[in-house]
């Protein structure tokens, strides 16, 4: 079928700060940030016979705050062939999201199934949170936040995760919790003193990549059905391991890991 697009641009009507949520029932969604005064631009591409649109989009200002829902793919009804089709490796619907770099924003994005390229460079985050269910998300953050973050979520269902720079938020704490899959946690980039990094691993493989320049401590749950690779880590005590130079080091970084069933590896940047 030929692709069909829709769009719509929206400002930010006197906000000062944006507080967003978006849901994305089935589909893929690439997100990044957009220059100038617009607060988002949306365009949806699809390939069925219909000029319907499979989104919707909610805004509200109150004391100067944005409150900023949308809603994408999530009226479709046909969980089935949604599914069907994301096993297939088909997605019926695409959209591209921008939002505004020039408002502090609160930003929570969950996935249904399908796909999300989430590209937060420039964009000023003031929290973050991803709720995964089934299919893949990728987060890159090239450039570091304009501010530090007290807390990050990121949690998986089935599927993948793959992230790059995400130091460069700028976190005091991450939390990562997945249910089956394959997940690349890259911490690379500005982070400051202190963070720390919680990980609770279900079922597959986990990479987590650290920041050359930081010392860490981690704190590890062992399994003997879980395989753990920390290399440049020395025991200090049970269940708790050391980088070299740790206790002199002026940067530091706290690990807590749980493991399940599968790998967990624990590198350096390169």
């Amino acid at each position: 079928h030929a692709q069909k697009t829709s769009g719509i641009t929206m400002s930010p009507d006197g906000a000062q700060e944006v507080v967003a949520e978006i849901h994305v029932g089935y589909g893929t969604l690439y997100l990044k940030r957009t220059a100038g005064d617009d607060l988002l631009t949306l365009r949806e591409k699809h390939g069925r016979d219909t000029n319907d649109s499979d989104s919707m989009i909610r805004y509200s200002v109150d004391n100067a705050v944005g409150r900023l829902t949308i809603r994408l793919g999530t009226n479709d009804g046909d969980d089935m062939n949604a599914l069907a089709c994301l096993f297939r490796g088909t997605v019926d619907r695409t959209w591209y999201l921008t939002l505004s770099d020039r408002l502090p924003t609160h930003l929570t994005v969950s996935l249904g199934a399908g796909e999300a390229s989430l590209n937060l460079s420039g964009i000023h985050i003031r929290a973050f949170r991803v709720d995964a269910g089934m299919g893949s998300v990728r987060i890159a953050v090239n450039t570091p936040n304009r501010e530090d973050i007290e807390d990050i979520a990121i949690s998986a269902g089935v599927g993948s995760v793959r992230t790059r720079s995400m130091r460069n938020l700028r976190f005091r704490t991450l939390e990562f919790e997945n249910g089956i899959g394959e997940y690349h946690i890259d911490c690379s980039g500005m982070l400051p003193d202190g963070a720390r990094i919680r990980t609770d691993m279900g079922v597959g493989s986990l990479v987590l990549v650290l920041p050359k320049d930081f010392a860490a401590r981690a704190i590890v749950s062992d399994h003997w059905f879980n395989s753990i690779t920390m290399p440049g880590f020395v025991q200090e005590g049970a269940g708790v391991y050391v980088t070299k130079g740790y206790s002199r080091s002026a940067k530091r970084l706290l690990l807590e890991m749980e493991s399940g069933f599968g790998s967990t590896s624990v590198r350096r940047e390169r």
